[in-house]
């Protein structure tokens, strides 16, 4: 508004040539101004742009370092689980054989149950005893056996619990650090923006 007024006043037809003059210079010294403090800001934008970037950089770089550390967790997760079901497999494997030894053990003293019942009543006391004791020591070995696999399955349970409240802790401590990341991200951008 004031340059229009100093127009006026330059074109009213009592103001000489020198007063448009003096406008003038005022005006381009005005525009001098103006260039010299956009300048300025321009300057002051590109170097807080080029602070930012390099914060940013810094903070994407601990980001990925993160993301290693995460994606090394999950090898090393992915390595028990392949061990656990290596053990479960070769603990199933002797538990077949076991069982196998077993009816091999029942089949034979099943044949040899029957020939005893073709023999004599002396040769069938004798037989009934042996039968009775091999009978005794097949239950003692079914019952060592099963409480070994009980106690391998409870194992097994118990470690894979112990697993899982691992990896919940990992992914817990991993949460948290994102979102001190993410604060403090917060706290620079509004340091920034000051």
């Amino acid at each position: 508004m004031r340059i229009m007024q100093k127009l006026k006043q330059a074109l009213a037809p009592d103001r000489s040539a020198q007063r448009l003059a003096e406008i003038a210079v005022a005006m381009d010294n005005q525009q001098r101004l103006l260039n010299d403090k956009l300048s300025e800001v321009i300057v002051v934008l590109t170097d807080l742009s080029r602070a930012l970037g390099a914060k940013l950089d810094a903070i994407v770089a601990g980001t990925n370092n993160e993301q290693a550390l995460i994606n090394e967790l999950g090898s090393k997760l992915d390595a028990i689980v392949v061990g656990t079901n290596n053990e479960q497999a070769l603990i199933n494997d002797k538990l077949s054989e076991a069982l196998i030894t077993l009816e091999s053990v029942h089949n034979v003293l099943s044949s040899k149950l029957d020939a005893m019942l073709a023999g004599s009543d002396h040769e069938q006391k004798l037989l009934n005893e042996r039968l009775g004791t091999a009978t005794a020591q097949l239950n003692e070995m079914t019952s060592l056996l099963r409480s070994r696999l009980n106690g391998v399955v409870i194992g097994l349970d118990n470690q894979s619990k112990l697993l899982n409240s691992k990896f919940d802790i990992v992914i817990a401590s991993l949460n948290n650090q994102a979102r001190v990341l993410n604060e403090k991200l917060d706290v620079l951008i509004a340091s920034e923006q000051e």
